[in-house]
């Protein structure tokens, strides 16, 4: 009956080793393994903070792209007001360029 996994009161169990989780206070989800010898929590840890470092590193790239991209049409859009448009398509061009840039400069007052 304690063993039940709906339970408030069942002591939670590591993973790893089975030794009963202790908690400082702290909520459900941060119970530590006493077990000095255990390297579950380690592990964890480490798993986390890679994977908060590889999100880190692509979002700059992204940021990176982005700001690459903005530049770029930028630039196409200067290139695009030197020439008079000749046509509705280069009109249209010009447009699609005109609203991106204003969509990436809003997104980037938010960041």
């Amino acid at each position: 009956m304690g063993t039940e996994p709906n339970n408030k009161h069942a002591p939670r169990l590591c993973p790893s080793c089975g030794t009963p989780r202790e908690n400082t206070g702290a909520p459900v989800w941060e119970d530590f393994c006493p077990n000095e010898e255990c390297t579950h929590d380690r592990d964890e840890f480490r798993r986390f903070f890679a994977n908060s470092r590889a999100a880190f590193a692509r979002d700059q790239r992204i940021r990176d792209a982005a700001a690459d991209m903005l530049a770029a049409l930028k630039e196409a859009e200067g290139e695009l007001y030197q020439v008079p448009p000749a046509d509705k398509e280069q009109e249209r061009v010009l447009q699609v360029v005109r609203a991106a840039i204003s969509k990436a400069e809003g997104a980037t007052n938010d960041l």
